[in-house]
């Protein structure tokens, strides 16, 4: 008995000290610019962890007949796309030649695999997906109160007039990004903070009400991909627990007072001013970008990437060009795209990528990365959609976050291209992978 206790107290120190890992990743990325460690070197201490842990297991005689086929699937699509990636670089030039950010952004893919397996033998629960919410909303609460500072902001008349959060320590874009996830995500877990403590729901719903002004002042449009996905999702849930405990009446009085909660907040601050001018300057590109008037305005730019791409794509289907020579002949292709579509001389894109993820993957590696791209996407959706149908009503929230994450996944893939940058990749992995792993753990548990 007292061996079982010492086993449980050791996976228990495990637990809480990968909970602190995750945490410090999401912290490094977050706070790029502001703390003095790359959130890389952490990495380094999961490792060391997970082999620790592997061997630690392994010493206690815990034996497991089959590991489940969902983690053997999903190690096993991230594997293929690393080395389809490696294998297409290769075909244009040596793997030495390729850039240190390259190679540095395919191995945290590796990276993420290791804490995958790092959580899925610690079976941590549920509790702890909820609880990293809540520290990372802190951390990314504590960097707005420094852009605040910074910027001199403490008002609400000049938070009105002031520029993009998220501007004065690096890009409001990230920023945006990294709080819109938080926000999406902490919807589902009212529920779980409300059986918790009543405490804990107030600080639960401040921190959420925080990230969702965080988004909106960072004015960046695509960190508000995935709110109708979040819509969608959750009004659903909650609509769900509100008709099976005949609380429909109490759900309308609580939309209404959310309404009127949002219309004092749009008083206080222009928030919906915000919406109208980036939505309607989005119309305004197409229409411009469409009678060929001006493909140089912000969407207008992005359609003539895309054109351009599918011109390139066309060329070289099946291996790309390679990541190296990409600026180069993106460039090149951008000056004939220009003049062809547009009868307009033009000195060529000069970019490092293209704002679609997927067409970005096939100018630069060809086909096959971009195909098993979507057989990860299609096997999530999947993988979370069966999981939610046979979740008890406790267990759901997770199933619904990832389908959330992952439809929100998807709409950024296709206006940005975040697999081309460390702090974009590591912040997409890191939530896909912990509702992967947790989602996966609650489903074995319960099998059980």
């Amino acid at each position: 008995m007292s061996f079982k206790k010492n086993t449980l107290a050791t996976m228990q120190r495990f637990q809480w000290f990968s909970f602190l890992l995750v945490l410090l990743v999401f912290a490094g990325y977050a706070l790029r610019s502001v703390i003095p460690y790359n959130f890389e070197q952490v990495f380094i201490f999961i490792l060391i962890l997970f082999v620790y842990l592997f061997f630690y297991v392994k010493k206690q005689n815990v034996k497991r007949k089959v590991w489940p086929p969902d983690i053997l699937i999903w190690s096993g699509l991230l594997l293929l796309f690393c080395v389809s990636v490696l294998f297409a670089n290769m075909v244009h030039s040596p793997i030495t030649n390729l850039s240190l950010e390259k190679i540095q952004i395919t191995l945290l893919i590796i990276g993420f695999l290791v804490l995958a397996w790092l959580l899925f033998l610690l079976k941590s629960s549920l509790d702890f997906f909820w609880y990293f919410l809540m520290g990372a909303s802190l951390i990314m609460l504590f960097r707005t109160i420094l852009e605040l500072n910074f910027l001199g902001v403490f008002s609400v008349e000049a938070l009105g007039n002031m520029g993009r959060l998220g501007d004065a320590f690096g890009n409001p874009i990230p920023f945006g990004l990294f709080a819109n996830t938080l926000f999406i995500l902490m919807i589902g877990g009212i529920v779980w903070a409300y059986k918790k403590h009543p405490a804990l729901l107030c600080f639960w719903l401040l921190l959420l009400l925080f990230n969702f002004l965080m988004v909106v002042l960072s004015q960046t449009r695509t960190a508000w991909v995935g709110w109708s996905e979040a819509l969608i999702g959750w009004g659903g849930y909650y609509f769900y627990l509100a008709y099976r405990h005949k609380l429909l009446l109490k759900f309308g009085v609580g939309i209404l007072l959310l309404g009127a909660l949002l219309a004092w907040i749009n008083t206080a601050m222009p928030v919906s001013k915000v919406l109208e001018q980036r939505v309607s300057l989005v119309f305004l590109n197409i229409e411009d970008y469409q009678e060929g008037h001006n493909p140089l305005t912000s969407v207008g730019l992005r359609l003539s990437m895309y054109g351009t791409a599918i011109t390139m794509i066309q060329e070289k289907p099946y291996f790309g060009y390679g990541s190296e020579e990409f600026s180069k002949q993106f460039k090149e292709a951008s000056q004939a795209f220009f003049l062809k579509e547009f009868n307009l001389k033009h000195g060529g894109l000069q970019l490092s990528h293209v704002h679609n993820q997927f067409l970005m993957t096939w100018v630069q590696y060809g086909v096959f990365p971009v195909i098993l791209l979507l057989l990860l996407f299609m096997y999530l959706i999947r993988y979370f959609w069966q999981g939610l149908r046979l979740a008890n009503e406790e267990d759901k929230p997770i199933f619904i976050a990832g389908l959330v994450f992952v439809g929100s996944m998807i709409v950024a893939f296709m206006v940005e291209s975040p697999l081309e940058f460390a702090t974009y990749s590591a912040h997409y992995w890191l939530f896909i992978t912990l509702l992967f792993i947790f989602s996966l753990n609650q489903k074995l548990l319960n099998r059980q």
